[in-house]
């Protein structure tokens, strides 16, 4: 500035600088710069790389064999079903990160996942099933199995024996049954 000039700060600035403090304000940067540095090395890069490799020839076809129970059932119109929202712009980015909170062990929601759960059986009139195919090779059926034995009188498990990760496309039929029975025993529950 001028001599005799006074710099007055914005009254932005100042004030988010005066509640975060000085190792606040440098946190708050550094969080900033590392996450800007992560979009530039990480991000970018396997964003390009995933968007390649949805787009070659079966992908989605192999890749449906790779996680249904019965890799024999999966068809061209399957596959599409799970091309078409890939050709959407940035779907990547969703993926990209669960795919850093899994590794990292960051969880976006406060609490973690089982705060999540907590938080939604305390919702009114608000049931939980989890349907787990026992084939599934990304989400062990035990794995779902221990948060449905965490909230034990909370939470309905169901497995469908030799279904995989997407027991609601894999029979579609079967699913809509088990979710029909679900609804009407929690139906019949509220009118004890």
């Amino acid at each position: 500035p001028a001599p005799g000039k006074e710099v007055v700060p914005s009254s932005k600035s100042s004030g988010a600088l005066e509640k975060l403090g000085p190792r606040g304000g440098i946190r708050s940067l550094m969080g900033r710069m590392a996450a800007a540095i992560r979009r530039v090395l990480l991000d970018l890069p396997f964003g390009y790389f995933l968007r390649r490799l949805v787009g070659k020839a079966n992908f989605w076809l192999d890749s449906l064999r790779l996680v249904w129970g019965n890799p024999q059932g999966v068809t061209g119109a399957d596959a599409l079903r799970f091309q078409w929202p890939a050709i959407g712009q940035g779907w990547e980015a969703g993926l990209l990160a669960f795919t850093r909170s899994r590794i990292l062990g960051v969880d976006a929601y406060p609490g973690g996942d089982y705060a999540l759960v907590q938080e939604v059986l305390s919702l009114p009139n608000t049931s939980i099933a989890i349907i787990a195919g026992s084939s599934d090779r990304i989400v062990p059926p035990s794995a779902a199995r221990d948060v449905a034995e965490r909230f034990s009188t909370q939470i309905r498990f169901v497995q469908l024996e030799g279904r995989g990760h997407d027991p609601f496309e894999e029979d579609e039929d079967e699913f809509v049954r088990v979710v029909e029975a679900f609804l009407e025993e929690e139906d019949g529950q509220d009118l004890d």
